[in-house]
């Protein structure tokens, strides 16, 4: 059941403020028990969302802050550990709706949806949760580890079709997608959780379910883009390719405080036509994200200055494309 998240929220407080002056009280627990309540906040814009009864209030963004019962029943917060500092289980899910594989948060489980439109290709966890607020995470890539159409759906299977819930839904065009939806839970809960694909293409996905105020491999489970680290002010120089392969794309990764800032940009070559698209990426490296600059001339170099907003305070990461088959030297800069 969804519900608003003041609304929410609320009831959380009143549920804490019950069990700490009648835990003695068993009827309590039995009422929190007897009706599982479960909320999603989405906060990406993708493409098939516009149908899917998603709650897209934006109240669920927070900073980083203490972990235990404030971090578990907090604002969203958003820590972050290294891609691929957490080890991915080997278990695997069947494609069957009444028999679930087990899993438990913080737990990653990896799965490849088939292209073949003769199967219903799709994979089904369980997962128990506490109430609280939890991160569902989900990375997909196709397994040509080419640029494609590729995505994910995440869906919670009620006792009946008409019971089921959309959890996530992601769509894009690229080498790889990190889809990411904040949940609450009001009530001790277990939830069968399908994955199938947005598209008829066969890929791999890497999924997992973290509790608020818990850390997350970012800005992806595995498959780790090289990231330079850049400072405020500081302008890095590299080279900018012709995108052939994930490889020559160029991720920037900052430490910055919420608030707007400058990114200015240059692409020089001896040759023309030049293009760039830089897209930022917040709070886990989640896609769906803003497009801050795009820019393309048959002169040289090509230049832009455009202002970014930051959420939250902590990571975000810039994610250079070339759009040309142009080969060029960029120099990237953010400014406040």
């Amino acid at each position: 059941m969804f519900i608003s998240k003041s609304a929410s929220l609320a009831i959380i407080m009143v549920l804490m403020l019950l069990n700490a002056s009648c835990s003695s009280d068993s009827s309590t627990d039995s009422n929190q028990e007897s009706d599982a309540g479960l909320e999603t906040g989405d906060t990406n814009d993708t493409p098939d969302d516009s149908d899917d009864g998603l709650n897209t209030d934006d109240d669920d963004t927070g900073t980083t802050g203490t972990t235990g019962t404030a971090g578990l029943f907090g604002p969203a917060q958003y820590i972050i550990s290294e891609c691929n500092s957490a080890g991915v289980t080997t278990a695997e899910a069947p494609n069957d709706v009444n028999n679930p594989t087990l899993i438990s948060t913080e737990q990653l489980v990896k799965g490849q949806l088939s292209e073949d439109s003769s199967v219903l290709s799709f994979d089904v966890w369980q997962i128990s949760l506490q109430p609280g607020n939890y991160h569902l995470i989900v990375d997909s890539w196709m397994v040509s580890e080419e640029s494609g159409s590729h995505g994910v759906r995440v869906t919670s299977l009620g006792d009946t079709t008409d019971n089921d819930e959309r959890l996530m839904s992601t769509a894009a065009s690229g080498f790889s997608e990190r889809g990411y939806e904040f949940l609450e839970i009001l009530n001790p809960t277990t939830m069968r959780v399908k994955v199938e694909p947005t598209y008829g293409e066969t890929m791999n996905y890497v999924m997992g379910i973290f509790p608020n105020g818990s850390s997350v491999p970012s800005p992806r489970f595995t498959e780790c883009p090289s990231i330079t680290t850049l400072s405020l002010e500081t302008t890095a120089s590299v080279p900018l390719n012709e995108l052939t392969d994930a490889e020559d794309q160029r991720w920037f990764r900052l430490d910055l405080g919420e608030g707007v800032y400058t990114l200015d940009v240059s692409l020089q070559s001896g040759e023309s036509p030049l293009g760039y698209r830089v897209e930022l990426m917040q709070q886990f490296g989640e896609d769906e994200s803003e497009r801050v600059a795009s820019e393309a001339a048959s002169s040289t170099p090509v230049t832009s200055s455009d202002e970014f907003t930051v959420l939250n305070d902590g990571d975000v990461w810039l994610r250079v494309e070339n759009v040309y088959r142009t080969s060029g030297n960029l120099e990237l800069t953010v400014n406040r």
